[in-house]
């Protein structure tokens, strides 16, 4: 009986020194500033790990289930030691997010934290409909007054005594649509000659009617493909794609596109 209670006592100080251990590792992150679209914040230099990967992904929108989509952001080396997260206006406004740190070389997780974006100025955002039990974050203007609560504690419906609206919200600008891409763009004229001699894969084109930037295709190995704006020309390759090459092989190609000869024909 005594080895039973000595065997239980060495358990529970290996489990209180194990977390006492994870906590010390710990990564504090600080929020330096964030509004509807954006979202800046840093953490301390983690004297063992020299590289990093951030991860900042939609999750949920109040109590409603949304698609998991990454948006993978850069993390630089700032002065003073502290690494800077910076997503400058990639977000969605009154959104929940998990931004979670990796570790570049073990692909593991080292901390995570959710967080709220604001609702921008042309909506209502609830004081209290964050959360379990929450409807929504932010509400257009047709939701204030309309008889239906949809804040957790109805401030959408509070009313003057004279029986008007307590609350308000700007009137949201109409935005034109875009224009189509000009009839002669580049990767428009090679979508259309691939429509009708059917060959596949179809160009995907850009909103300028240019070469979208990549094209991924699932070879047994997901392999990605950096193509030219004006051609489609294949400008490189990475075998094996995954999130945690995106960074390098993104920018290396955004830098590819733009030193591209403009001047170059299919």
């Amino acid at each position: 009986m005594n080895y039973l209670k000595l065997f239980i006592l060495v358990v529970l100080l290996a489990t209180v020194t194990a977390k006492k251990a994870r906590r010390k590792k710990r990564i504090d992150i600080e929020i330096v500033s964030k509004n509807s679209t954006s979202f800046v914040a840093r953490f301390p230099q983690y004297k063992r790990i020299k590289a990093f990967f951030v991860s900042i992904s939609v999750k949920f929108l109040a109590d409603a289930p949304s698609d998991y989509v990454a948006d993978f952001v850069k993390s630089d080396m700032k002065e003073g030691g502290y690494y800077e997260i910076n997503a400058a206006n990639s977000l969605q406004p009154g959104s929940l997010y998990e931004l979670v740190i990796y570790n570049k070389k073990k692909f593991s997780s080292l901390r995570s934290m959710d967080f709220y974006t604001d609702c921008d100025e042309y909506s209502f955002q609830c004081m209290n409909g964050r959360g379990k039990g929450a409807y929504q974050a932010c509400l257009e203007k047709t939701s204030l007054c309309d008889g239906t609560a949809d804040c957790r504690k109805g401030e959408d419906e509070v009313k003057n005594e004279d029986g008007s609206c307590a609350v308000s919200v700007p009137d949201r600008p109409t935005i034109p649509p875009p224009s189509p891409p000009p009839a002669d763009a580049p990767c428009i004229l090679a979508h259309e000659k691939a429509v009708r001699e059917s060959t596949t894969p179809l160009p995907e084109c850009d909103e300028n009617g240019l070469f979208s930037a990549m094209k991924c295709e699932d070879e047994g190995l997901f392999t990605c493909y950096c193509l030219h704006p004006e051609t489609g020309e294949i400008l490189a390759t990475q075998p094996d794609f995954s999130p945690f090459v995106h960074w390098d092989f993104s920018d290396n190609c955004q830098k590819l596109r733009e030193a591209a000869p403009k001047d170059k024909t299919a």
